[in-house]
């Protein structure tokens, strides 16, 4: 029989690490979550997850664009 294991969630944003605050909730939710101590995240994307040892990393970029 297999063993299933549940990978640990971490969120990264300018270089901090952030962590879960519900495996309940979506990648959006958690960024409209850490939005509200960190505003620049309104208009970032979200990339991966990358798997590093048992977890998963999701990185906030944040999203430049140009005024016009």
């Amino acid at each position: 029989m297999s063993k299933v294991e549940v990978l640990e969630r971490v969120f990264e944003f300018n270089g901090v690490r952030l962590p879960d605050p519900g495996p309940d909730l979506t990648v959006d939710e958690v960024k409209n979550h850490y939005a509200q101590v960190y505003p620049e995240l309104t208009n970032s994307a979200a990339k991966g997850p990358v798997t590093e040892k048992n977890k998963q990393v999701y990185s906030f970029n944040h999203s430049t664009g140009t005024k016009g």
